[in-house]
């Protein structure tokens, strides 16, 4: 049984789980938040989210031990629906911003014990500067998912950054995406 069985929320109303690359799964889902998330990076720990989705890991998070945790999603469905799970399954101990990542690092002044940027630093195409503003607020821990150049066009020894022009992004209210600029690093 996975850990995500026990909040089936997480994953049943979450719409990454029908594209066609890397769906969500509660299976991929637990591998994923196992490898970058242990309990001995995130214990008694604050965490910042950036690019939160439905709050999934949020819930691993708090679960885990995090004390507390910030969410901050730009598409207002999905931080509406993971303000919703969080609350019933951690209340008080969470709090998620409807805000693009970057105005949020623009007017932020807290820090936080370990900052996230999983699977959204693809994105943005000046990813050094949403980087530096991270290293800003984070006081010890930064954790990047993120996806890689293309291995058809680049070798193993590749060190870069590929700007692509039709990068796509999950959107929350539809089963679809939408194409825009983005980097893979």
């Amino acid at each position: 049984m996975s850990f995500f069985d026990s909040a089936p929320e997480f994953i049943e109303l979450d719409n990454r789980q029908f594209r066609g690359v890397n769906p969500v799964s509660s299976e991929q889902m637990e591998n994923k938040h196992e490898v970058l998330c242990p309990r001995s990076l995130i214990e008694g720990r604050t965490i910042l989210d950036l690019g939160c989705c439905l709050g999934a890991t949020g819930h691993w998070c708090l679960s885990h031990g995090a004390a507390q945790y910030t969410g901050i999603e730009v598409q207002k469905t999905y931080a509406d629906t993971a303000r919703q799970l969080l609350e019933k399954y951690h209340p008080g101990k969470s709090e998620v911003l409807d805000i693009p990542i970057e105005q949020f690092l623009s007017q932020n002044t807290q820090q936080y014990d370990v900052v996230l940027l999983l699977g959204v630093l693809y994105a943005f195409t000046d990813y050094y500067s949403i980087l530096q503003s991270v290293t800003d607020i984070a006081r010890e821990i930064v954790i990047i998912e993120s996806l890689y150049p293309n291995r058809e066009q680049f070798d193993d020894e590749f060190c870069g950054v590929q700007f692509l022009k039709n990068q796509r992004i999950n959107l929350s209210d539809i089963h679809g995406s939408l194409y825009g600029r983005g980097t893979r690093i």
